[in-house]
């Protein structure tokens, strides 16, 4: 998306009263040659911003994020085990940066979760006081090579990992519908209670930040060319929030 178009955008959200939001994504929206521009637009009109990121980016960007404007943060959890040295201080020092800026962040995975990830996946979230929220690899959205059969192989791991989460006392949420068969019938009450796990989509998730209870609310994706699309998802109850593909 061009900054131009993103300038005519941000005028066209500010009069839409009912927009609460935008969701900055991409691919990896900060890989943008003008992302700093785009934030430094977001902050003029005063939107109200989440951002969805691997937290590679470079210093230049964390001197423009602000929680004056960045509503949220959601950072895909890496592995120290998986890369490279460099390119991981500098995710730390994001992290660590965030962190003493106050913007508040959360981590996503993919589940299962590494077993030799545990203790540093814990670790960040108690060291952070932030919380987590996990999507399983599912049939049709991740390609034929993801089978039921490999997803109810990894049960007992996941199970294994939210047991020493809920050790910890920290918070974590299977996000979207897990098939019905991947876990044994006398763990599901277990897991809709303790980590919202469900079966279908339904209107009522969990905001663990604001203790809220969310809702169905609208989401307008608008593409680089400006195009758009409608859906629904889980946000706090009459909540319209624009979904930006950068």
């Amino acid at each position: 998306m061009s900054v131009e178009n993103f300038s005519k955008l941000a005028k066209w959200i500010k009069k839409q009263k009912t927009v609460t939001a935008i969701s900055l994504w991409g691919g990896e929206p900060t890989v943008h040659p003008q992302f700093r521009e785009i934030l430094d637009i977001c902050k003029k009109e005063k939107l109200t911003v989440r951002l969805f990121t691997n937290n590679f980016f470079n210093d230049s960007v964390v001197e423009k994020l602000s929680n004056d404007y960045i509503q949220m943060v959601s950072i895909d959890y890496f592995s120290p085990l998986q890369n490279n040295s460099r390119v991981y201080k500098q995710y730390l020092r994001n992290l660590d940066n965030l962190f003493k800026k106050n913007i508040r962040f959360h981590f996503f995975c993919r589940l299962p979760l590494p077993e030799e990830d545990y203790c540093d996946f814990i670790e960040k979230l108690k060291k952070y006081r932030t919380f987590a929220q996990g999507r399983f690899l599912l049939p049709g959205f991740s390609g034929p090579e993801i089978e039921i059969k490999e997803l109810k192989a990894s049960a007992k791991s996941v199970l294994k990992f939210l047991k020493l989460i809920d050790k910890e006392g920290l918070f974590f949420t299977i996000r979207d519908s897990v098939p019905r068969c991947i876990f044994p019938d006398e763990k599901w009450e277990y897991l809709r209670e303790r980590h919202k796990a469900r079966t279908r989509c339904y209107p009522g998730d969990y905001n663990p930040f604001d203790k809220v209870k969310m809702g169905y609310a609208c989401l307008m994706t608008i593409n680089p060319d400006l195009s758009i699309s409608v859906s629904y998802t889980h946000l706090r109850a009459h909540e319209t929030v624009l979904d930006l593909v950068c």
